[in-house]
């Protein structure tokens, strides 16, 4: 298959490989489909509940505005609480806390992401942005843990400490 471009199109492309996120313009544009196929699939997704409320509310099938809002304050609350768990081990500076947040963020990625080969999705993970964010005190326990489960946390290390922490690798082997 032959595809014929615009040259702003190609200029995108030639961004995404300089970021060195990809490494051929074919997985940037694998990836721009895979997300245009998600963003469809939502959209028909909001179109179909949409639908179903329209015709709910036609039928006289009301919802209180306390009844739409509830799961949503759930959510919110949920989300602002995992954020806040992090945030308190690092004010709060007690090993132990820190240990059992990292200890379960790391089984969390791990058992979220071992299926996924793209290193860049496994790495933007809310589990491993959350190990990044406990900031230094977070550096020995991701050393321990490359010592007896090696795994991609030179990123974190890296994020962490603004340095490479293998200038002069090859390669994380």
């Amino acid at each position: 298959m032959t595809i014929i471009l615009q040259p702003e199109h190609d200029q995108l492309i030639a961004e995404a490989l300089r970021s060195g996120a990809y490494q051929n313009s074919e997985e940037v544009i694998r990836q721009a489909l895979e997300l245009l196929h998600q963003r469809d699939a939502r959209l028909a997704e909001n179109r179909a509940k949409i639908e179903e409320g329209y015709a709910a509310a036609q039928r006289g099938e009301l919802m209180d505005s306390d009844q739409v809002r509830a799961p949503m304050e759930e959510k919110k609350r949920a989300w602002v609480g995992a954020w806040k768990t992090a945030e308190e081990v690092v004010v709060g500076d007690t090993q132990t806390d820190l240990e059992t947040t990292f200890h379960r963020l790391a089984d969390e990625w791990r058992n979220e992401t071992w299926f996924i080969s793209s290193i860049k999705k496994r790495i933007s993970h809310p589990a491993h942005l959350k190990i990044i964010g406990l900031g230094r005190p977070a550096i020995p326990l991701i050393i321990k843990e490359m010592r007896s489960s090696p795994d991609h946390w030179f990123f974190a290390l890296e994020a962490i400490t603004r340095e490479d922490p293998a200038p002069n690798a090859e390669n994380m082997h």
